[in-house]
């Protein structure tokens, strides 16, 4: 007998294909790059240089635009999901730059140890930008809002902190622009929003914090050599604007509103920052050689006095006489010493400082900025010794200093002996200038230094409203006339 066993085997075969995936990003330096998440709130580009600069030629994120309803049941139009560009702890000082292409997410975060340059995102009806610098030195930043079409493009801005935890530095420059058909400018950090150098736009909407309140800001306190903007806040909008100063004096540039009102509170001073103008007239020591040219006062063009002589005798006027300059220099201050309304000319050419409809100005120190005075004694300025000379010998640059001076820094007074002094008040005023007509608008001023009343100091550099309210010593320092 013997045992059989039997095997049976039965093969299946299945074709199939699998498919692999090469891509690559060349760089000098490694940059990560991530997809996390699988819902479109959720997803996550990541862009990260350690060791470099950033240059996005091209956009980055999710660019569809989702359809969807807010706590109030009104219908949204938004992009989702979040952008993170970082270049790196390491404090080369190159920048993150876009040079193509936009920004599309409902966060955008963008850190780096240079300047971000020419940021450009596209919104939806509200994107969170959150930006940070890693350089001790301070770097610049440009950013462009626009909306999606259909979309309203706000913009809440948070400058400090971002997705990173650790603290950012403050950077030199921080100028955004939100040209969205109807985009605002929001606060939305913890922090004030810190640099030396604020520009805020907001071409079609407001500027304030969330819920209303105050947009936070630490602007600069020193200017940087002569740029006298280099530490202070500029804002244009066509809406409200409303900015606190949380920490210093508010340095104003130009704060505009086109058709709505502007608030305005700084935990110091409010002052101005706008550089000084340079006389349409030019310098004296510059006038005084365009008259010695034309033979006008002595020690000029004698072949050219030669001339205007001859012809005044032709003329039956007798010799011409150059004019001593001096004299002259008094004679074309006469418009200063002796002002009249036509001279002060709406007080000052300078550009405004704010411009808006209601006008609030509350500050913990003064409005303006009080000056040193300067006193020329008038009385006698001509009087010369037996050789020609002036008694006075500084009344040539007295006369330069007076006829250099604003028309509304000049008053006069006598002294106990009746001798007339020109005093020039060498005060910053704050120039307003209100968009409404016949009274409507409001101006609204409060000042408080040291627990007491505050100085106030205000121009006005248009035709302003007659209904104002001050809380100061504006009674004493205001010029009244001239607002």
């Amino acid at each position: 007998m013997g045992c059989h066993k039997h095997h049976e085997v039965t093969w299946k075969e299945e074709t199939g294909s699998t498919d692999t995936y090469f891509a690559s990003a060349k760089a000098d330096y490694p940059i990560e790059v991530k997809f996390l998440g699988q819902k479109a709130e959720e997803s996550v580009v990541k862009v990260h240089n350690v060791m470099g600069g950033i240059e996005m030629s091209g956009s980055i994120g999710n660019t569809q635009l989702y359809e969807g309803t807010d706590a109030a049941g009104n219908i949204t139009h938004n992009t989702k999901g979040t952008v993170w560009i970082n270049s790196g702890r390491i404090d080369v000082g190159e920048p993150v730059k876009q040079s193509g292409g936009a920004l599309y997410g409902r966060i955008i975060s963008v850190a780096g140890t240079g300047n971000l340059e020419n940021i450009n995102i596209a919104a939806g009806d509200d994107v969170y930008l959150k930006l940070k610098s890693w350089s001790q030195a301070g770097g610049e930043v440009t950013v462009n809002v626009s909306n999606l079409a259909g979309a309203k493009g706000r913009l809440h801005l948070d400058a400090n902190s971002g997705e990173l935890s650790e603290s950012g530095y403050r950077w030199k420059l921080l100028d955004i622009t939100n040209s969205s058909s109807n985009g605002d400018i929001i606060y939305a950090g913890y922090n004030a929003i810190e640099a030396d150098r604020i520009n805020l736009t907001a071409a079609n909407g407001s500027i304030y914090g969330d819920g209303g309140s105050a947009l936070k800001i630490k602007a600069g306190q020193n200017a940087a050599g002569d740029d006298s903007l280099s530490a202070s806040i500029n804002v244009k909008a066509k809406g409200d604007i409303n900015i606190e100063q949380v920490e210093g004096n508010l340095r104003l540039g130009r704060v505009y509103s086109s058709t709505g009102d502007v608030t305005l509170k700084s935990a110091g001073s409010i002052i101005d920052a706008l550089p000084e103008e340079a006389a349409a007239k030019g310098s004296e020591e510059s006038r005084l050689q365009r008259w010695k040219n034309i033979g006008l006062i002595e020690g000029g063009n004698s072949r050219l006095q030669e001339i205007k002589s001859r012809l005044n005798q032709e003329k039956g006027l007798g010799s011409y006489a150059a004019w001593d300059k001096t004299a002259l220099l008094y004679a074309i201050s006469e418009s200063i010493l002796q002002k009249t309304a036509a001279s002060l000319d709406q007080t000052s050419k300078k550009d405004p400082n704010v411009i808006g409809r209601n006008i609030t100005l509350t500050a913990n120190g003064s409005i303006g900025q009080r000056g040193e005075t300067k006193e020329i004694t008038l009385t006698g300025i001509l009087a010369k010794n037996a050789d020609g000379s002036y008694k006075n010998a500084n009344a040539l640059n007295d006369l330069k200093t007076l006829g250099q001076a604003d028309v509304t820094n000049v008053t006069l007074r006598k002294d106990a002996d009746g001798k007339q002094i020109a005093v020039i008040d060498e005060t910053q005023t704050l120039g307003i200038q209100q968009t409404t007509s016949n009274g409507q608008g409001k101006i609204n001023i409060q000042a408080a230094a040291k627990g007491g009343q505050g100085d106030i100091f205000l121009q006005g550099r248009e035709e302003v409203s007659l209904e104002k309210n001050f809380a100061g010593r504006a009674s004493k320092d205001l010029n009244r006339a001239c607002i």
